[in-house]
């Protein structure tokens, strides 16, 4: 993100790197007035940081509800994913819920060292093959990090290469159902 500030305007502009060309994807500005005029630039910066934050987080939920008035209500799944661990090992669990509220509940161990971001990307893809496999068309799926849900939305940028291969397969087993959402719960 690049942040610009004259006398009387702040701006700032997202882009994304593909290659090593930088893309904008978002662009806001928003004329000062009245004291905002007087502020010194580094507090000018810090508004059109926050300013750009605001309008983004605001397209963000506009985004959401786009998605969700696509899922059809009466047929959508809905799909929790949990991790957690211990001194023994890593553990996700996952819970399916049908149109009934009938849940289905999985426990998963992993034996191998893993961290939490890695332990969530499991519970999820295991979730979403399962659901896959039974033929779910509409699912809701609540995630309890913000990061993977933010990757996946594709808002923040995976680094790692391991995560870089779960937000792969995440997003290409997410291609085969009709409608989906995400949404991060604490």
């Amino acid at each position: 993100m690049y942040l610009a500030v004259s006398e009387e305007s702040i701006n700032a502009v997202l882009l994304v790197e593909r290659g090593k060309k930088q893309i904008p994807i978002y662009f806001v500005s928003r004329a000062l007035k009245g004291a905002e005029i007087e502020y010194p630039k580094l507090e000018k910066l810090t508004l059109a940081l926050l300013y750009a934050a605001r309008r983004l987080r605001r397209k963000e939920k506009e985004t959401q509800n786009a998605r969700n008035k696509e899922l059809d209500l009466e047929n959508t799944w809905k799909l929790h994913t949990d991790r957690a661990f211990s001194f023994d090992g890593s553990e996700a669990g996952l819970i399916l819920v049908n149109l009934e509220g009938r849940e289905y509940t999985y426990a998963l161990r992993f034996e191998f060292e893993t961290t939490n971001n890695k332990a969530e990307y499991e519970a999820l893809l295991v979730g979403l093959l399962i659901a896959k496999e039974i033929k779910i068309e509409d699912l809701e799926i609540f995630v309890d990090s913000q990061l993977v849900e933010n990757q996946v939305e594709g808002l923040f940028k995976a680094r790692q290469q391991v995560i870089k291969q779960y937000l792969k397969k995440t997003r290409e087993t997410l291609k085969s159902f009709k409608s989906y959402s995400m949404k991060h719960v604490r």
